[in-house]
């Protein structure tokens, strides 16, 4: 993006700026940046705004098929057939633009048990993302009701993963993203 603002830039300024994230935190970014310029703000301004934001953007990610992991070299591929046969819900924390594993859990009722624990920890989000892949069957319905009891201000949102970020993760995952409140 850098580049392509040096050379065809013109006269309008363009400032690249890294997420950190990807799927919904990046989302929840760029409708905070909406906002920004709908009011008016500054360029200037709306920087400020979304690097005050990223820090505070956060998101676990639930990765069952390990393989698409191996294939990028995060794992080997024998820990990938073992995660596999095990039957593990491996989980990530993405911290400062990368997958930190968090830990694994054995069944989808852990694992939204595990999302519920994480969502504990905030006390007034800005806004709640789930994204699941197409092959991703975990039940997200009580995950809802939780949100929906626990926040009912907050905006809870669904979204389907996209094709790079399956290509990468795998058609299995599924994410949880927060922004919280500054």
């Amino acid at each position: 993006a850098s580049e392509a603002n040096l050379h065809y830039g013109g006269r309008g300024r363009v400032t690249v700026i890294d997420s950190l994230n990807t799927g919904a935190g990046l989302g929840q970014l760029v409708e905070l940046a909406a906002q920004a310029a709908a009011s008016r703000e500054a360029s200037h301004e709306i920087e400020r705004i979304l690097r005050a934001a990223i820090p505070h953007i956060y998101t676990l990610v639930c990765i069952p098929g390990l393989a698409h992991l191996a294939s990028v070299g995060y794992l080997s591929p024998a820990q990938a057939v073992v995660g596999d046969m095990l039957g593990l819900f491996p989980i990530f924390m993405l911290e400062e633009g990368r997958l930190s594993p968090l830990e694994k859990v054995r069944t989808q009722r852990h694992l939204i048990e595990s999302f519920q624990e994480f969502l504990e920890e905030f006390e007034s989000p800005r806004g709640v993302a789930l994204v699941k892949g197409a092959q991703n069957h975990v039940r997200t319905r009580p995950l809802r009701q939780y949100v929906s009891d626990m926040f009912p201000a907050v905006p809870f949102s669904e979204h389907s993963l996209n094709a790079p970020l399956t290509a990468l993760l795998g058609p299995q995952t599924i994410a949880l993203t927060v922004m919280e409140m500054e």
